[in-house]
């Protein structure tokens, strides 16, 4: 990762500028000319446009390789998320942990950590964040794992845990860490968690929640208080289809069945 970022941010920009030395002067036209001086300024007509067509290549290079990036930012995250995310059955489990799941601090130390050491460019790592995290909740929704109560606000505490582990980053200069960790892709991540709290057919308001600060942290009262963190959450219905039966109303429904009643 160090090495890509070698390319990207420096010796790509020193090509540039061993291009930009070069003096092209204008081409005179060759009409008049005899052959042989014809074939020659056609011949250096073609080296000038060459010149000119790796210098354009090289402008849109960086961009095009961070494009690449975030295509095997997206593939390795999912692979180590198949690796490391617990199985289906502890998202049904009735037990409350007290902090994020230890598997945050390994997804998170095996894709976005050597981001975070080989550059110091806030744009990659908003970008490689946002792409980790629509990757962890792609990977929850193609699962199909269902989350009772319990489940969904472990599942919360361990969204929770991405900015306690940006916080933690020794890596990360203090401006980089306020920025990362109030990412709305994290926000995203949190919407979801809250959305499997939720009953099907409860609805979400849009009006702002109140202001609150991470732990205890003091909020100032002007401030503006932000959207329900259920609003950054595109297509919020499909995440409702994971919740698991609540475990009375299953018990309710098989007393009527037995019962010989119909049951909607």
């Amino acid at each position: 990762m160090s090495m890509f970022f070698k390319v990207v941010h420096n010796d790509i920009n020193l090509c540039l500028e061993q291009l930009q030395y070069l003096r092209v002067p204008e081409l005179v036209s060759p009409n008049a000319l005899e052959v042989q001086v014809q074939v020659c300024v056609a011949l250096r007509e073609k080296l000038v446009s060459e010149i000119k067509e790796n210098i354009r290549k090289l402008k849109q290079a960086c961009s095009e390789c961070i494009d690449v990036l975030a295509v095997v930012c997206r593939t390795t995250s999912q692979a180590s998320l198949t690796l490391c995310f617990p199985h289906f059955r502890h998202w049904q489990s009735e037990i409350l942990q007290e902090t994020a799941n230890e598997y945050v601090a390994y997804f998170f130390n095996q894709v976005y950590l050597p981001v975070i050491e080989a550059t110091k460019d806030l744009d990659i790592l908003k970008l490689t964040l946002k792409i980790i995290c629509e990757a962890w909740l792609d990977h929850i929704y193609m699962k199909k794992t269902k989350f009772s109560s319990s489940g969904a606000l472990n599942l919360l505490k361990d969204f929770d845990g991405v900015a306690d582990w940006i916080v933690k980053c020794g890596s990360l200069d203090k401006k980089l860490k306020d920025v990362l960790a109030q990412h709305e892709a994290l926000r995203m991540c949190e919407g979801v968690g809250k959305l499997l709290l939720r009953k099907p057919d409860e609805t979400i308001s849009i009006l702002p929640s109140p202001k609150a600060g991470r732990k205890g942290e003091e909020t100032n009262g002007d401030e503006k208080a932000p959207l329900p963190p259920e609003m950054f959450v595109p297509n919020q219905k499909r995440w409702l289809e994971l919740r698991a039966r609540d475990k009375k109303s299953m018990g309710l429904n098989c007393a009527c069945l037995c019962a010989g009643m119909d049951v909607y």
